[in-house]
Parts: C-alpha cells; structure tokens; sequence
C-alpha cells in the first residue's frame, strides 16, 4: 500500500509510505522498500483521502507499533503534527520520521473519527491466505480510512489484476495519476436518490475517462476527468451532510458546465472532432432525466 502526495510547486507525486504485511505468517505490517534506481513499474488505483483521513491511518499504525504489530517507521507526517503550535492550511508541509521522530512519540493529529476506533488490529493479525493476503489488508485499510464500503476496480483476490500502472522509483509516482473520489456510500437516504443517481452516472463517467486514456489523449482525459471529480467531490461532500436537495444539485450542475473554461473542456474532443462529446451527453442527459422545478411551480403541483 502506498500513500503519496503531489508537490503543489513541482506538480511531483511524493510518496509518504509505503507498508505491507511481512512476518511469520505475514501477521505484521512493515515498511516496504522503495527502489532506488530501477524505475518499477506497478499496478495500482489511486483514491483521494483527506490530510485529516491520513492522521486517522497514522494514529491506527502508531498504535499498531506500540501493541508490537507492526514496525512501521517510515513515513512522512505534516510537520504540524511534530512541532507544537502549528497549524496547516490548504498547503501543508511534511516531515520524514526517523529514530528522533518516532511515529508512537507524535502529538494527537487532528482526525476526522476523532480516534482510530474505525480499524480492527484483528483484520491485520490474520494470516496470510487466499481470504486474506496483503491486497485484502490494502483494501481494507484504505476502506477504513476513506470511511466507505467498497473500492472499484480492486479485487480481493491477489491475482487480479489493478487497472493502472506507474513507475515507482526513488520516493516518486513518475505517471501521472489518475486519482478517484471516495466512490458511493452503500447506506443512502432514500430520499436523495434521484441525486445519488445523478453522482452514479458522474462517477461511472470518470472510471470510463480514465480507462479510455492513451498517450495521444491523456492531457485532455486528465482535464476531463479533474473537472467532473471537482464537481462530484463538491456535491458527495453536500450530500453525505444532508445539505443537498435535487434542485441544489442540478443549479450547481448548471452553473458548473455553464462557465466558460468548464464549457472548453467539456466540449473537447478527445478522439473524433465531428462529434458531440460523452461527457457533454452525460450531462445533457441528466439535465433530461432530471427537470428542474422552481419554487413557483413546486407550490402549484
């Protein structure tokens, strides 16, 4: 498993950690080299998680250490979390542990869950099987932490394969990655349905992007695919804190592809020029599907 940052200045993909289940039986989870020199190239699906997510994972493998299940230590942390009184923005900096720095000797990291209660050391302590091996522990951790159900395109079987690959070589992610939103909660509000559908069709939009992406078009499926997740992750956020009516989603859809360089990027064709685009469809579709209603006519039905 593999969590990594990209360098707002450089536009570099930096690795944070690396750790994996080694030991008798692989019951432990410890660091995983890096390689140096040797560009390796890996599979892989990448998932955004949130800096205070990651300080829910840090504090699980803190206590993972002290309980002598793991021996994981290399790990880069925001430097917040080491020296006192900071605070981070949208920008945050790291700082590598090492034998000064322990992972266990870190101030209490602000988190989402407010503790690391979500993980169960039991779900690490298993040993390796075809039930359970290092890809279930991967899936499970990154479930815990994103705080969802299931992940597409990851299998817990080992010998599927992941739909990405990239380099990896020397703390760096040389591809540029193509990076999903938390996916769909299987718990929803039946009564926003209509709007978990609308998010359905967006996410099933960008997992097509992406696979569909080859050199000639990459720079425009990448542009595509940060557009619809921008608008996706904005209205998943409003959704899963019941702020969001049907008609909230389909003016912020509307005022979203109305803007001029959205509307661009939208419009660009990525292979056949003659053509209206899916993603412009994919839209036009949901604006069918879905009729907005004013207040005016809301009262009168």
């Amino acid at each position: 498993m593999i969590v990594g940052v990209k360098d707002t200045k450089t536009q570099e993909q930096l690795v944070l950690a690396t750790f994996g289940r080694k030991g008798f039986f692989g019951t432990l989870l410890s660091t995983e080299n890096m390689p140096k020199k040797s560009q390796s190239l890996i599979e892989m699906q990448a998932f955004t998680i949130s800096v205070n997510q990651y300080a829910d994972l840090i504090k699980f493998l803190a206590k993972m250490k002290k309980n002598r299940r793991s021996n994981a230590a290399s790990f880069a942390v925001p430097t917040a979390w080491i020296e006192a009184g900071q605070e981070y923005g949208e920008q945050v900096s790291f700082t590598w542990l090492n034998s000064n720095k322990k992972i266990e000797d870190l101030s209490e990291p602000r988190s989402d869950q407010g503790n690391d209660s979500g993980y169960e050391p039991d779900k690490i302590k298993q040993g390796i099987s075809l039930d359970t091996n290092c890809r279930t522990t991967a899936k499970y951790i990154t479930q815990t932490t994103m705080g969802v159900d299931s992940l597409p395109n990851v299998s817990s079987l080992f010998f599927t394969s992941l739909p990405f690959k990239a380099k990896l070589c020397d703390g760096k992610i040389k591809e540029k990655l193509f990076i999903y939103p938390p996916p769909l909660p299987v718990h929803q509000n039946p009564e926003d349905k209509a709007q978990w559908d609308i998010l359905k069709k967006m996410y099933a939009r960008m997992d097509k992007i992406a696979k569909s992406a080859s050199g000639k078009n990459m720079d425009s499926s990448h542009e595509k695919f940060d557009l619809i997740k921008t608008l996706y992750q904005e209205q998943y956020n409003k959704l899963t804190q019941g702020k969001q009516s049907i008609n909230d989603l389909l003016g912020d859809i509307q005022r979203y592809i109305s803007e001029g360089a959205n509307a661009t990027i939208i419009d660009r064709p990525r292979r056949f020029a003659f053509f209206k685009t899916s993603t412009r469809k994919m839209f036009e579709q949901i604006q069918k599907e879905n009729p907005f209603q004013d207040d005016a006519s809301k009262v009168n039905s």
